[in-house]
């Protein structure tokens, strides 16, 4: 609650205001979490306080206003949006045009509209305002000289910034009474207060319209989120750990980025400064979680997360799950805080982009470290609003890509007809060299393929795929963790003698003990670029559809892995060539493949079609092209071959 005051040498006002922050609370509904203030005061009264009015109103708006979320002000403002007083007959200190009144420099200056803006539009000669208060006082008024005199007008207001959470809506209670210039149009039986109405004043209810099918996030919302988890998460590790206060040395500089990206003026250059100084800051983080530089990286918050999965020892774990989140929270606000429309692409081009494909990879990790099947786990973001995350992120690194953001919106949901666009848009997006694939990669994993998908699109899908990783568009970085090969060595240790089921099964296991274990993701084994992540993840979700075999999915992967294992124990040739293009060598996209291959076919659904001959070629490949009766388990084992390097 504040009290209104005004400007230096005026006189003190007697009315308040109050604010309070409201927050959704349920987790399944996609708007939990997110945020909007609601705003409410009374002004001064009299056709000769509009100027003590402007002053109330400037004095809440520097406050409160542009608050960084979404608001909604209420107020019996004494005014109407159209009052103007050039000749001063109606008791104004100067002349108040109507564009520059109370209302008009309050919605101005802090970017909010009317719910009453149709009716003071071109369409005013159609539709007239309505009326919330209709009233002549009497001899017994504490103010006499509004005594008789016919109040008869729009005073009471709501002013909106829905920004991404909600629109304007509709009138929910209708008013009876529009505002005329015939005094006989009136109903006089109805002035206020009367035996139904105990008020001088109508109520204005008012349905905003919530953006539940996209819902978008706002940085501080986000900032909020992740210094909350991170308190928590504080308590699994040391107290007196550094590098934990180096952390916390982000939250209130990216808290003030979320504020000053919509409240501050493009003049005010010491402002960009310091939001510029933050988002170098995030990009330097961002270019560790990437892994785009071959040398090492240092990274508080990659940092953090790692020591979380040593404390756990599992990768899918509730510690790990909440520092991946906290990782891609602080991206998502500061990849936000960039894309802010009083910067754009001309300060923070580049790094707007580094910061954005980070956020992407920690939603991605923060997807895969969920423990779901701890029936104690409980989510802090639920899958849907990941999702909603994810196309946010998207819309900001390629605004271009509409499918792409519906498919995220809609968790992967699509027709048929959307899924033929939707794969129309993928595969221009990883052909165009200027664009960034990690869209489309991360759209992959998003799609329910088992319901919304046939054999045919499955099968399109794997081909795009593949062609982006022989094509050289999904960038290589190869920092082998392990010693050479360890799982290689698993592998190659299974006896010739077991059955090709026998086989797979330790495949997915990843071990030749009697007790089945998950397999260790690809990301823990070896150093890897977001876009190789993003592939892998891709493909077993593809190879979890069920049709992976039917449209000639599977045979398209085989043949991949056949053509990449045979470049790389050819000749010396191919490793020229790709010295000459700035591709990576033979051996290393062999390598890539083949740790792709595997990794989806662990997750391969019928696991029976890993252990037929005869596979089922896509329809339009050539009539001539002949395949070895190998089952794919067979040439899986074939793979299993050291590399020279």
């Amino acid at each position: 609650t504040r009290k209104i005051a005004v400007e230096p040498g005026c006189s003190q006002s007697d009315q308040a205001a109050v604010r309070v922050l409201l927050q959704f609370k349920d987790l399944d509904h996609r708007l939990h979490r997110q945020q909007f203030y609601v705003c409410t005061t009374h002004l001064s009264s009299g056709t000769d306080n509009e100027v003590h009015r402007i002053q109330q109103l400037h004095h809440l708006g520097r406050r409160w206003a542009r608050s960084g979320l979404p608001e909604i002000w209420s107020l019996d403002a004494n005014t109407e949006v159209d009052f103007e007083d050039m000749d001063m007959s109606q008791g104004s200190q100067v002349p108040i045009p109507e564009e520059s009144n109370a209302l008009q420099s309050f919605m101005q200056n802090n970017d909010l509209r009317s719910v009453w803006n149709s009716f003071y539009s071109s369409t005013r000669d159609i539709w007239d305002p309505p009326v919330s208060v209709w009233k002549m006082r009497g001899s017994a008024s504490a103010q006499p000289k509004k005594v008789g005199e016919d109040m008869y007008q729009l005073i009471d207001h709501i002013f909106y910034d829905g920004r991404h959470l909600f629109e304007q809506g509709e009138q929910a209670l209708r008013l009876r009474e529009k505002k005329t210039d015939d005094p006989a149009d009136r109903d006089w039986l109805a002035l206020m207060p009367n035996e139904l109405l105990p008020s001088d004043h109508l109520p204005i209810v008012w349905d905003f319209h919530l953006n539940v099918g996209s819902p978008r996030w706002e940085p501080i919302v986000l900032v909020s989120c992740a210094e909350q988890l991170f308190t928590q998460l504080k308590a699994q590790v040391l107290q007196d750990d550094p590098s934990l206060t180096d952390i916390e040395e982000f939250f209130k500089p990216l808290y003030l980025g979320g504020l000053q990206a919509r409240k501050m003026d493009e003049n005010q250059s010491d402002v960009a400064f310091e939001v510029f100084n933050l988002l170098k800051m995030f990009s330097h983080e961002a270019k560790a979680v990437l892994h785009y530089e071959v040398s090492e990286t240092y990274s508080k918050l990659e940092s953090f997360r790692e020591r979380m999965i040593k404390a756990t020892g599992r990768h899918q774990s509730k510690a790990t799950y909440e520092s991946s989140l906290v990782q891609a929270l602080l991206f998502s606000a500061a990849a936000i805080v960039a894309a802010g429309p009083w910067v754009g692409a001309r300060l923070f081009g580049e790094m707007k982009s580094t910061i954005t494909l980070a956020a992407m990879r920690c939603v991605l990790r923060t997807l895969t470290a969920a423990p779901c099947l701890d029936p104690n786990f409980v989510e802090v973001m639920s899958e849907g609003q990941l999702w909603a995350l994810l196309a946010q992120l998207s819309a900001i690194i390629n605004p271009n890509c509409p499918h792409i953001v519906k498919a995220f919106d809609q968790n992967g949901m699509m027709t048929l007809q959307e899924m033929d666009a939707l794969l129309g848009e993928i595969g221009e997006q990883l052909a165009c060299r200027r664009s960034p694939s990690a869209p489309a990669l991360c759209v992959l994993r998003c799609i329910n393929w088992r319901k919304c998908a046939t054999g045919t699109h499955v099968a399109a899908a794997v081909k795009m795929l593949m062609q982006a990783i022989e094509s050289g568009k999904i960038p290589f970085l190869e920092q082998h963790i392990f010693s050479a090969g360890d799982r290689m060595e698993e592998m190659q240790a299974v006896p010739s003698a077991m059955s090709a089921v026998s086989t797979i099964r330790l495949l997915r296991a990843n071990t030749n003990s009697g007790t089945a274990q998950p397999p260790l993701p690809p990301e823990l084994q070896h150093k890897q670029t977001f876009d190789q992540s993003a592939a892998i993840s891709a493909l077993a979700s593809l190879a979890n559809s069920g049709n992976l075999d039917s449209g000639g999915g599977l045979a398209l992967l085989l043949e991949s892995l056949q053509r990449q294992m045979a470049l790389a124990q050819g000749n010396q040739t191919p490793e020229r060539q790709a010295r000459a293009l700035h591709r990576p060598l033979p051996w290393v996209v062999a390598s890539y493949v083949r740790r792709t291959v595997v990794s989806a076919l662990e997750r391969m659904e019928p696991i029976e079609a890993l252990v037929v001959s005869a596979q089922q070629l896509h329809v339009q490949e050539q009539p001539t092209k002949k395949r070895a009766r190998l089952n794919p388990v067979e040439e899986l084992i074939q793979a299993l071959v050291d590399f020279p390097q």
